[in-house]
C-alpha cells in the first residue's frame, strides 16, 4: 500500500521558526514549509524585509508572523527564543538560515560614496551607490562572490525614537491665522456585489483667502482612545526606528502598525491598545 506524497510532508498544526527568513532561500524555505501546513515565525535584520515577506506568505494564506533581531548577536537570539514561545507556546521546527563570521577581522580598503542619479529619494532616505576597495586578499572569497556591508553614518544613545512605519506624510490645510484643519474622513461605502469599484477621489477645495497647504512628516498619538495627528522633526535613521528631535515627549503613546492602517489614518478614528506578545485579549 502506497501513502500519498502530501501525507509524508503533512505539517499541519506545526510551527516552524525559520532565521534569515526575509528572503532568498530561507523565504523559500518558509514557503514551503507553509505550503505542507506549518504556521511560520520569520526572523531576520530588517523589519521592512519581514513585513513584505510575511504579507507574500499571507497572501498565499499561510499563517505567518515574524521577529526582527540580529542572529550575530547571542542576546538577539535568545530574545527571539522567548517571544517565538510567548508568542506560538513552541517550536516544533528551526531552520537556521544564517551565516556569522567568527572573530573581527579587520580588512583594510578605500571606500567611494556617491548620489546615484535618477533612482528618486524619500523623505527619510537617499539612494547612494557605494564602491568598496579591498587592499589585499581576503580568505575564502573570490571574484563575483556577493556580500552585505553595513555603513553606520552617526550614532547617538538615548535618543527619543519611534519605529519607522509609525511615521506618515500628511498634506495639512492651515487657515488665515495659521491653526491647521484637519480632515474628515470620507463617508464609507455600503456592501456592492460585483467586483470592487474604485473610491471616486475628490478634488482639493478651493483655497480661501490666507489659507495654504503644506506636505509635513508627523505622527499619530493615542489620546482618549482616538487618534490625534502631531508634526515631528525627525533626526538620524536606523533600520527600525526614527529618531525624534522636536514633536514628541518621552511616554506619550504613538500608533503604529502595517503602512496601509497608518497611512489611511485620520484625525479622531477610535483606536485601542493591542495586547502585548504572549497577553490574553
Amino acid at each position: 500500500m502506497s501513502t500519498p506524497i502530501q501525507r509524508l510532508f503533512d505539517l499541519e498544526g506545526k510551527i516552524a521558526l525559520v532565521t534569515g527568513g526575509s528572503r532568498g532561500l530561507g523565504l523559500q524555505i518558509a514557503e514551503a514549509l507553509g505550503e505542507a501546513g506549518a504556521k511560520i515565525m520569520l526572523t531576520s535584520r530588517k523589519a521592512s524585509d519581514l513585513e513584505h515577506s510575511a504579507a507574500h506568505l499571507q497572501d498565499k494564506g499561510i499563517d505567518t508572523r515574524w521577529i526582527a533581531a540580529d542572529a550575530s548577536r547571542p542576546e538577539e537570539v535568545r530574545r527571539v527564543a522567548e517571544e517565538a514561545m510567548q508568542r506560538l507556546g513552541r517550536v516544533d521546527i528551526l531552520v537556521s538560515n544564517n551565516r556569522a563570521t567568527e572573530g573581527n577581522n579587520l580588512i583594510e580598503g578605500r571606500l567611494c560614496i556617491a548620489q546615484t542619479a535618477g533612482t528618486g529619494t524619500t523623505r527619510t532616505a537617499t539612494n547612494f551607490k557605494v564602491t568598496v576597495t579591498i587592499d589585499g586578499q581576503i580568505p575564502e572569497v573570490r571574484p563575483g562572490f556577493t556580500c552585505t556591508a553595513e555603513i553606520t553614518t552617526a550614532t547617538k544613545k538615548q535618543a527619543l525614537s519611534v519605529p519607522i512605519q509609525a511615521l506618515t506624510v500628511r498634506e495639512l490645510l492651515y487657515d488665515a491665522q495659521g491653526n491647521i484643519v484637519h480632515d474628515k474622513r470620507p463617508p464609507r461605502t455600503g456592501f456592492r456585489f460585483g467586483p470592487p469599484q474604485a473610491a471616486p477621489v475628490a478634488a482639493p477645495a478651493e483655497l480661501k483667502p490666507g489659507e495654504k497647504r503644506e506636505e509635513v512628516e508627523g505622527v499619530f498619538l493615542m489620546k482618549d482612545g482616538k487618534s490625534a495627528f502631531t508634526i515631528v522633526k525627525t533626526g538620524i535613521a536606523g533600520e527600525r526606528y526614527l529618531e525624534v528631535l522636536s514633536g514628541l515627549k518621552e511616554g506619550e503613546q504613538v500608533i503604529t502598525g502595517p503602512f496601509d492602517s497608518v497611512r489611511g489614518m485620520y484625525e479622531g478614528d477610535m483606536v485601542k491598545t493591542a495586547p502585548k506578545p504572549g497577553e490574553k485579549k
